[in-house]
């Protein structure tokens, strides 16, 4: 009976564990995110710049405020509307939910542009650090 003559791969070394001081902590909180359109988040990033670099950031306020409408249509949707249209609850509550959205959607937009509407420069870059903490 013939024998082999080829040897055995040698054995890689294991790779060095990560000491525990190392590892990436989990987050201090729960969260909950969603995602946005490129064009979104395209839009939103060049609005916080904007924001965050100009001398007078209120300034540009109406765009910040525009850009967190968006942001929250796009969340309620995200959250609300989709899971409901992926769940087919059918066209009649699909409707109803979209048109009670809607009418929650303009609430809140209203709100949002008084609120901000009120907010100094600091304030207004305080919520572009917080947005861009969240985009991460």
């Amino acid at each position: 009976m013939a024998t082999s003559t080829k040897k055995a791969p040698a054995r890689r070394p294991a790779a060095p564990r990560p000491s525990p001081a190392s590892k990436p902590k989990p987050p201090s909180q729960p969260s909950l995110r969603f995602h946005i359109s490129a064009a979104l988040r395209k839009e939103t990033l060049a609005v916080l710049a904007v924001v965050q670099k100009a001398k007078k950031p209120d300034d540009h306020r109406d765009a910040l405020i525009d850009t967190v409408v968006s942001l929250n249509d796009a969340g309620t949707s995200y959250y609300f509307l989709r899971p409901l249209e992926l769940a087919k609850g059918g066209f009649a509550v699909e409707q109803l939910a979209k048109v009670s959205m809607a009418a929650n959607q303009r609430l809140v937009a209203s709100a949002i542009r008084t609120v901000m509407g009120r907010m100094d420069d600091r304030q207004l870059v305080f919520v572009c650090k917080y947005i861009r903490q969240l985009m991460l």
